[in-house]
């Protein structure tokens, strides 16, 4: 199956690993970022190419300012440090923004298994209590089986489906004019 250049759980690992290897070999990667945060803000400014999808290539910058446009719709509509967002399709680059942007703010990512039916899917909401949903038309499909969710806003990835009332479709989101940085969150 076709998918991204580097896998977004590939990049995340290998992030996380190198955070953690400073922590416990400092003077052997004494210039490693000290976290994810700290990981991301190093890669602006760069116009390479960062992700390959099918026939679609997306360079650093342009994830950046995906990044920044989703971190302000979830701050926006209710994330912010210790809530939610959970993360629903297959592996688009959607998916790889939307773990940025959440983690970007303090937000812990619900990674939903993409193979879940929809008892499976309303089991997840209904533990973790996310205030936002990401989701692709599949799973936004298994969503609608499950009973709604007021509080929760969703977002669908890659989808022409009717979308609750307070959804978002994610072109909608990335028409929004480019914050310029990451919202601040406490």
């Amino acid at each position: 199956p076709q998918g991204v250049l580097m896998t977004s759980g590939a990049f995340l690992m290998s992030a996380l690993s190198l955070a953690l290897s400073k922590t416990h070999f400092p003077s052997r990667l004494k210039n490693c970022p000290p976290n994810l945060g700290a990981l991301f803000a190093n890669a602006r400014g760069n116009d390479a190419t960062f992700l390959v999808y099918e026939d679609e290539r997306y360079t650093f910058n342009e994830i950046h300012q995906q990044v920044r446009k989703l971190a302000a719709y979830l701050v926006d509509h209710g994330a912010t440090r210790g809530t939610r967002v959970a993360l629903a399709m297959r592996n688009y680059p959607e998916w790889v923004v939307g773990y940025w942007a959440t983690v970007s703010i303090g937000a812990a990512v619900v990674g939903m298994n993409a193979w879940w039916t929809a008892p499976e899917m309303e089991y997840a909401l209904n533990d973790s209590d996310p205030v936002v949903f990401v989701g692709d038309d599949e799973r936004l499909e298994r969503l609608a089986q499950v009973p709604e969710r007021p509080g929760m806003h969703v977002v669908a990835v890659r989808s022409d489906r009717v979308i609750p009332a307070n959804g978002a479709r994610w072109s909608d989101v990335m028409a929004t004019a480019d914050p310029g940085s990451l919202p601040v969150v406490d």
